[in-house]
């Protein structure tokens, strides 16, 4: 019997987004930094900027940024501030003042940061940006780099979208999501180099999402060569939707692409996991969902391609499972694979290896063949189940003819 695990509340969050009028009685600041040098009304700090503009209201501010500023933002208690960088703007950790964090967003709404390099020091242990009960906050075109720690904490019911940045080169990890925080990577109505979101080179994992949060690929993302894994969920939601164009890849991590503790993933739109040093996907006591919504690909990785464990329930369709070099798909230690419409080819020892009271549900036109090993193998102790149809060599003597799956999960 294939359990059912329901997400409550997966799904895209809603992100506010503000024009670029400010309302009567609004500040529209300019800040000129190191090398420049602030004219009459101007402010030499971005602290300073902020600082004027709360003195006048809590809300409606716009920001201009130039130059290269050295100090520890703040934006708290705050609603619908801009703040833009231009012509290179920096806003760098301070060469000599030791700071908690670079930026801290708390308790504020639509919160805009654009155009802006925000970096650390590698010699430094911190988080570059934190944000804390905050809502609709957006990042467009920001490179965020070079911290010894974390690049970004997002917690406390915060929901924070990235647009067209970089997030590379943390000594921890790029980005970490928790206590029921929403992150959205790239954008879905616009995908595209310009939205584009890039995590890579960070010294752990790209993104770390935990208690009950959710990662969102909406649009265009690349997690590429980190020194563990790509994607790591402990007890948290991963979901890749929802447009057939646009590229959404993990490739070349050191690591696992994506490694579950518990969680759920949910793939509605072209995923490819590719080159990991490691297997593909490891799911530990986890789920594991893809819909007929653009390819999902997972190949030439030096592990196997998708490994289901302690309990895991696997539901793949029209998924592409190719080139790894240990198994395709690997079931065990009580879990269910399913496998639909799919391709399972080329990969280095069994295609379907199912073991440990385990299952393996093959249906619809699956093509499985051309592996190392058997195609489909099940130990004496576990079986498989659904239609020998598109299987090639195939060691499993407990299999049960069904024409139909088992119901899935409601979508």
């Amino acid at each position: 019997m294939m359990k059912k695990i329901t997400l409550i509340g997966i799904g895209v969050a809603a992100f506010v987004l503000v024009g670029t009028a400010t309302p009567a009685g609004a500040m529209h600041a300019v800040v000129r930094c190191n090398p420049g040098t602030p004219g009459d009304g101007e402010y030499g700090s971005i602290s300073a900027a902020l600082e004027a503009a709360r003195a006048e209201s809590a809300r409606d501010h716009v920001i201009e940024v130039y130059g290269h500023c050295a100090e520890s933002v703040t934006i708290e208690l705050m609603d619908n501030v801009q703040i833009i960088g231009h012509e290179g703007a920096t806003l760098r950790y301070p060469a000599s003042t030791p700071i908690e964090r670079l930026v801290k967003i708390a308790d504020s709404r639509a919160i805009r940061i654009s155009n802006l390099t925000i970096a650390g020091r590698a010699d430094v242990d911190f988080y570059l940006i934190t944000i804390f009960d905050s809502t609709g906050i957006r990042f467009t075109k920001v490179r965020i780099q070079d911290s010894g720690g974390t690049g970004v904490l997002i917690h406390n019911g915060s929901s924070v979208e990235f647009s067209g940045c970089a997030i590379e080169h943390h000594t921890k990890t790029g980005v970490e999501v928790g206590g029921n925080s929403v992150a959205n990577f790239g954008d879905s109505t616009a995908p595209g180099p310009d939205t584009h979101v890039l995590i890579q080179d960070n010294g752990l994992i790209g993104v770390v999402a935990r208690d009950s949060a959710l990662i969102y690929f909406g649009g265009d993302v690349s997690v590429l060569q980190n020194r563990v894994d790509g994607v790591r969920l402990n007890g948290a939601a991963m979901r890749a939707c929802c447009q057939e164009g646009g590229e959404r890849r993990i490739a070349g991590n050191h690591g696992t692409g994506i490694q579950a503790f518990g969680g759920y993933i949910d793939t509605a739109g072209p995923l490819t996991i590719e080159d990991n040093e490691g297997s593909g996907v490891v799911l530990w006591g986890a789920h594991l969902v893809t819909r007929n919504v653009g390819p999902f690909i997972i190949r030439n990785n030096a592990g196997s391609g998708l490994i289901a464990a302690s309990n895991s329930v696997v539901q793949v369709s029209y998924a592409q499972i190719e080139a790894n070099q240990r198994h395709g798909v690997r079931v065990q230690d009580g879990s269910t694979g399913e496998i639909i419409n799919s391709r399972v080819r080329t990969n280095g020892a069994e295609g379907v290896f199912a073991f440990g009271l385990s299952v393996a549900a093959i249906y619809g036109g699956n093509t499985i063949a051309g592996n190392g090993g058997f195609d489909l193998f099940c130990a004496p102790d576990s079986l498989g189940r659904g239609t020998k149809a598109g299987i090639d060599k195939m060691m499993c003597p407990a299999f049960n003819q069904s024409p139909t799956p088992n119901p899935g999960p409601p979508w």
